[in-house]
């Protein structure tokens, strides 16, 4: 990192976390502005007062923050603008000159052109996947437009929706209706929303995915509220996803999204947005003419003057380039900015130009040669730094090709009569023998016969045999040759047609052959024909031979003479060194060519004549192409040089004019392409990001498939290629437009890898310490831009989208982080170590927090920044339990959209969570200081934020719940006290005037009693305190309210049952009054509801409280012995008339005075029918009033006590003393009573009790011993 090194530590105080050393003013004590190429201050991290701060306990947090206004510190924007001061960007003075001009872009546009029309490096592949296409701000607007349309629908019927006079084929409730309403409310109407799609921030899929996250959060309450919440979260979510409701909402969602955006682009857009992904040649040149500014004349001038859809041309092109660059690597020819360079960065230039070089040649020299499906096979070889010569010999000559030939008619027949039968012959050497069919001759001498055949051949100068034949006719026919000829068939290019003169033995010519021919030319044969030549060492008698240009290799080219049937050359030279140049006219006696060349070279020079000027000049563009040489021949003044510019053919004339010749006789070697690679670069991202797909910066893949081939083919060095697209997605993010930040981590990346040495020797870059500076530049502006990015990340990247651009913007801020303070480290840095970009990371999120805080409290005062200074009055509850309610939002928002790209970094996401609630805490404790603050409302809100975090496991007991829990655990506490007092005394106020009238199951007060407690027990258990002491204490002190107002109500209630009971007589035809039945309904009830009011619940251990199980068993104990003595004493005043019937039964005994005269008793005089009516009436009394929980109990109880009083009535008489009335009373009372109580639906085993078993024993006992006695008698 660039750094003064008069840089002291005063100027280092620029922090990003802010500290009491801010002034008021939002300076940094003891900053100057810098004035150097960049004075680039690190973002610096506080020292850590005391050991819990280094562990994280202590949040490093604003300290003004925490104040009465809570004032944001201007540090940052202070530090900001001095890191911003006095950067210069890297473009020199130098590169005004390649401002965007006429002759720069048509340069450049050749440039592109020639890597469009022969591409030999680059690779047509996408290896990352592009982002998805983005929506447009028309799109946005039509959005909108579309879900209001859905909006202003009829909510109150299910209706298909009609939207822009179209009917949508969807059918949508009111609830679906109002969650468009509030998604477009609360999400699409965001400013920082309506931002982001006007710069391609979303896409289709992730307005769905938000909407997705909105329904489903409803549905999950709905889900909770009906299954009571159980289950975990994915797996609710899963169950919601599968709903066909939620399914049916999405579907329709997305068809009006789908709806408002596709009515947008019309189809000439879409068809340009196709197009991009096209690699098709004319598609790439109209492209780059569209980027450049290229007009369609320009265009076709410079591409029929170089010839561009000619391979062997633009192969020439290129070897001449890289030739060119060796012989000026050779010289060490550099430009001036390498000149100034030391030397040991110039020897790693050159080394790294000479690899370059290296690889264009094996580039180069891996395609293949051979146009044609038939040639002579390339000989591979080695290419090496050193020299690229090959030795050859005539075995590597070896040609496959076809011959086609074809017999069209013979003429001018001499010596064979009018209708014979004639047919041709024809051979190869080599091949099978073909032939016509037989033709009869016509009155004209003349056979058609238009028939032929293909020969294959290893020759490039075959001879073919054509030889007449008579057929005769008779007993034994037989076949005749009349006459025969060898004729030499040429390897052109198209099919030729040639008078073959066929002859007798003798010389005279027979007929004429009419013959066309084609001779398949190989593929690497580029030029042949017949030429006089001679030389020093080669060709040495000046003779016409027939020569043939042959391509073995990308750079090699053998000059070869055949004769007719050779299959091998008679004599070769390879062009490696060779120059070819123009002689003048020199008529050489009797042969006719008088233009002449020749190809020179160490060994001696070889002279080479042609019969015309524009064959000549064949031959040596050719030869031109072959030698590589940089220079082209130059003819003598009046005849045109080979390597002239001609007329172009286009309408206007000269192509002077249009200032085309400056354009193709550029020298290409001595262009400074690293400048005319940023022009080219900038203009195509200029092209890029106005295009309506928002691509973000990233290329199509025929942009980059030009740019990969420039870069390979111009040797662009890779450092200043990532340099460059790292300046100029700066640039455009400093403008606001949106780069894919996957592509600015990939060049930071490489550069990082090269300027620190990271990189193998042997794959590493020369890195100039020019475009180090340059680095560490963008490095600190990068730095600068991210941070403020990622402070505001909620607007930079509202609900996560584009999606992962917050993930990899965090990674490379830590990148970047790590570098720039890993040299600063070296500069008196000793707080730097390995986790400070994590560090920094928190840090910014902390500044997040305050950011996102400060907007949501505007939100609150409806205003667009908080102003807290014009504020006098704190907030009061209500607005605070507001403010809750919005933070709660804003971290349901947090957690669904933004927890997966903090994955990497969960602490940053903690630390962020912890400050933002900081923050909520100055305004909650500034709330409590009120005297007159609701306590209610206070618990309403508690109840929400507790809510919310303890439903979040990486939320519960975290810094800010601990926090919040401390603050209301005396408030809880004393709201329940309160309760518990306010119960009591409206109980017992209550219970002074209780009228014992029946209300539901139990009395007036009691129910009264029982909601009040039924409302304290539903706020503990809906508190869900978290932490354990304090929970359980909770339920203790519930149980303990419940305990004693039972207690109240039981003492009560028995002492007004005593006082009823004591003035009450009954007898037969009494019922039992109905204020004592509810007072039994009351204490019945009571004893049902201890359990669930008084009883213990387990701790987070899994073991029981000792104090809740003691409150718990004592209740039970007293509710169970206060039943037992309300029942024994309603029972007993129940069992009165049956007491007096048994003293009735009594007066009977035989031992008794009044019956002491009487021997035998008449039966029937007990009577017990009024008895048994008094029990009837009371059971159904009993059954009408009382409830049935106490019903069955009390009537049990009550038959059991009069089968134990009779009981204990027959036992207390001597066996066999019961005289027969006794025994009929006792009878009839046993089967009345037991008939009425099972009618009352007692089962008969209740009812068969031991009392009732043994007075049937002594029944029995008595009538048997009656029936002894009879007998007797």
């Amino acid at each position: 990192m660039i750094v003064d090194d008069d840089s002291s530590d005063s100027e280092l105080e620029g922090r990003l976390s802010v500290s009491p050393a801010v002034t008021r003013g939002g300076g940094l004590k003891g900053s100057s502005s810098p004035t150097h190429f960049v004075k680039f201050k690190p973002l610096e991290l506080s020292e850590p007062e005391s050991e819990e701060e280094e562990d994280g306990e202590h949040l490093n947090l604003p300290a003004e923050a925490k104040g009465k206004n809570r004032r944001a510190s201007e540090a940052i924007a202070q530090w900001r603008s001095q890191r911003w001061e006095s950067v210069d960007s890297f473009s020199s003075d130098d590169d005004q000159a390649y401002e965007s001009t006429p002759l720069l872009n048509k340069q450049l546009y050749l440039l592109v052109a020639r890597c469009i029309a022969y591409p030999f490096n680059s690779k047509f592949q996408i290896e990352t996947a592009p982002p998805k296409p983005r929506l447009s701000n028309e799109s946005y607007l039509k959005i909108c437009d579309v879900l209001q349309s859905a909006i202003n629908t009829d909510k109150t019927l299910q209706q298909h929706l009609i939207l822009n006079g179209n009917e949508m084929k969807t059918i949508v409730n009111a609830d679906f209706l109002q969650t468009v309403e509030w998604y477009f409310t609360n999400i699409l109407s965001r400013d920082d929303v309506r931002i982001a799609c006007t710069s391609g921030g979303f896409s289709i899929k992730e307005l769905e995915n938000i909407f997705r996250v909105a329904i489903c959060r409803k549905f999950r309450d709905k889900f909770e509220t009906a299954t009571g919440g159980g289950g975990g979260e994915r797996s609710i979510t899963k169950k919601i996803e599968g709903d066909p409701k939620f399914q049916i909402w999405v579907c329709t969602f997305v068809k009006l999204i789908e709806h408002g955006s596709q009515s947008v682009m019309s189809e000439r857009e879409l068809r340009q947005i196709n197009k991009q992904m096209s690699w098709e040649k004319q598609e790439l040149y109209l492209l780059f003419q569209n980027i450049l500014g290229i007009s369609k004349s320009d265009h076709q001038a410079l591409f029929r003057t170089c010839h561009l859809n000619n391979l062997e041309e633009q192969e020439d092109v290129v070897r001449r380039e890289i030739h060119k660059r060796k012989e000026l690597l050779k010289k060490g020819v550099c430009s001036f900015y390498w000149k100034n360079q030391s030397e040991q960065v110039l020897g790693a230039y050159f080394d790294e130009m000479d690899r370059r070089l290296r690889e264009l040649t094996e580039n180069l020299e891996s395609r293949s040669m051979t146009s044609s499906e038939y040639g002579m096979r390339e000989k591979k070889k080695k290419v090496t730094a050193d020299s690229t010569a090959q030795t050859y010999t005539n075995k590597d000559f070896v040609f496959h090709h076809k011959v086609k030939v074809t017999v069209r008619d013979a003429s001018q027949i001499i010596g064979v009569a009018e209708g014979k039968n004639i047919f041709i012959v024809f051979e190869l050497e080599g091949n099978n023998p073909l032939a016509t069919k037989s033709v009869p001759l016509n009155t004209k001498h003349i056979a058609l016969f238009d028939e032929g055949g293909e020969f294959w051949t290893n020759t490039p100068l075959p001879q073919i045999s054509f030889i007449l034949k008579l057929e005769t006719q008779g007993l034994l026919s037989s076949e005749k040759s009349l006459a025969k000829k060898l004729h030499t068939v040429m390897p052109t290019a198209v099919e030729t047609t040639d008078d073959v003169e066929l002859q007798r033995n003798d010389g005279t010519v027979l007929t004429h052959l009419r013959v066309s021919t084609f001779l398949e030319r190989p593929g690497n044969m580029r030029k042949c024909g017949y030429l006089y030549c001679a030389g020093d060492f080669a060709f040495k008698q000046w003779r016409s031979r027939f020569l043939a240009l042959l391509q073995m290799s990308q750079f090699s080219f053998a000059f070869c003479h055949y004769q007719p049937k050779d299959t091998h050359p008679r004599e070769f030279i390879v062009l490696e060194g060779y120059t070819v140049q123009y002689l003048a006219e020199e008529p050489n006696g009797e042969d006719l060519a008088k233009y002449h060349f020749t190809l020179s070279s160490e060994k001696g020079v070889i002279k080479f004549g042609c019969m015309t000027s524009s064959e000549r000049d064949q031959w040596v563009q050719w030869l031109t192409r072959a030698t590589g040489q940089t220079d082209k021949p130059k003819d003598k003044p009046g005849n045109p040089a080979a390597g002239s510019i001609p007329k172009s053919p286009l309408a206007g004339g000269d192509i002077k004019a249009m200032g085309i010749a400056d354009v193709v006789n550029m020298d290409v070697a001595e262009l400074d392409h690293p400048k005319m690679f940023t022009k080219l670069f900038k203009s195509i991202l200029n092209y890029r990001l106005k295009e309506i797909d928002f691509s973000r910066g990233f290329f199509s893949p025929g942009q980059m498939y030009v740019i990969d081939e420039y870069c390979a083919r111009y040797c662009i060095r890779l450092s200043h290629r990532h340099l460059t697209c790292l300046w100029e997605w700066l640039q455009c993010e400093l403008k606001g437009q949106r780069i894919w930040p996957v592509m600015m981590l990939h060049s930071f990346g490489f550069c990082q890898m090269h300027v620190m040495g990271q990189k193998p020797q042997e794959h590493s870059e020369v890195v100039t310490p020019e475009e180090r500076k340059q680095w560490s530049q963008l490095s600190g502006q990068i730095e600068l831009l991210l941070a403020e990015k990622l402070e505001n990340f909620r607007e930079h990247f509202p609900f996560s989208c584009p999606k992962d651009d917050l993930k990899i913007s965090m990674k490379l801020f830590t990148l970047v982080a790590e570098i720039n303070h890993s040299q600063e480290s070296k500069h008196n840095m000793p707080l730097y170590s390995e986790d400070t970009p994590l560090k920094l990371l928190i840090a910014i999120l902390e500044r997040a927090a305050l950011n996102n805080y400060k907007k949501i409290f505007a939100k609150l005062w409806q205003y667009e920044e908080l102003e807290l200074d014009e504020y006098s009055d704190h907030l009061n509850v209500d607005q605070l339990y507001t403010l809750a309610q919005m933070c709660v939002d804003f971290m349901y928002e947090l957690h669904e959209f933004y927890a997966d790209d903090f994955t990497l970094y969960p602490l940053a996401l903690v630390a962020h969570i912890d400050a933002f609630w900081s923050f909520f805490v100055v305004d909650l404790q500034e709330c409590l200081k009120e005297a007159d603050v609701s306590l209610v409302s206070l618990l309403k809100m508690f109840y929400s934020l507790n809510e919310y975090f303890c439903s979040q496991p990486s939320l519960k007991l975290s810094k800010f719940h601990q926090t919040l829990l401390q603050q209301f655990e005396p408030l809880v506490d004393s709201y329940l006290t309160g309760l518990n007092e306010n119960i009591r005394n409206d109980l017992e106020q209550f219970l002074q005037h209780e009228t014992w009238l029946p209300v539901n199951e139990c009395c007036y007060s009691m129910q009264g009693c029982l909601e009040a407690l039924e409302s304290i027990k539903t706020f503990v258990e809906q508190l869900n305190w978290p932490q354990d002491p304090f929970a359980t204490s909770l339920v203790t002190k519930v149980q303990t309210i419940c305990a004693d107002k039972f207690e109240i109500v039981v003492k009560f209630t028995l002492e007004q049952c005593d006082l009823q009971l004591k003035g009450l007589l009954m007898k037969n035809g009494s019922i039992l009054p109905k204020p004592v039945i509810t007072m039994v309904n009351t204490i019945m009830f009571l004893g049902a509801q201890a359990a669930s009011f008084c009883g213990f619940s387990q701790s987070s251990s899994g073991q029981v409280p000792q104090e809740q199980l003691s409150i718990a068993v004592n209740m039970t104990t007293s509710l169970e012995n206060s039943v037992d003595k309300m029942l024994s004493s309603v029972i007993q005043k129940l069992c009165e008339p049956f007491n007096e019937l048994l003293e009735l039964m009594s007066k009977q005994d035989p031992t008794a005075s009044l019956f002491s005269s009487l021997r035998k008793i008449v039966p029937g005089q007990i009577p017990t029918e009024g008895y048994c009516s008094y029990v009837k009436t009371n059971l159904q009394h009993l059954s009408s009033t009382l409830v049935l929980a106490a019903f069955n109990n009390f009537v049990l109880n009550w038959y059991e006590s009069q089968m134990r009083l009779l009981n204990q009535w027959v036992r207390y008489r001597p066996i066999f003393s019961l005289n027969p009335a006794q025994q009929d009373a006792i009878e009839a009372l046993l089967k009345d009573i037991r008939d009425l109580f099972l009618e009352v639906d007692l089962d008969e085993e209740q009812l068969e009790t031991e009392n009732y078993g043994q007075i049937e024993d002594r029944l029995r006992k008595e009538r048997s011993q009656a029936a002894l006695m009879g007998q007797e008698d």
